[in-house]
């Protein structure tokens, strides 16, 4: 079975709104890669480095 990804998405025109990024800014961190580890047993995974930002 393949992993299951969610991604945080925003409109164009929201790109730079900084509450916006606040909120990935607080959910991209160690503390949730050990969370998500740590609940899903592998079937979720962290997609940050591959699909987003950081």
């Amino acid at each position: 079975a393949r992993p299951y990804v969610n991604i945080i998405v925003a409109r164009k025109e929201d790109e730079n709104n900084k509450t916006y990024q606040k909120i990935v800014d607080a959910y991209q961190t160690e503390d949730t890669v050990k969370v998500i580890e740590k609940t899903s047993k592998g079937s979720s995974v962290p997609a940050w480095e591959t699909f987003g930002r950081k």
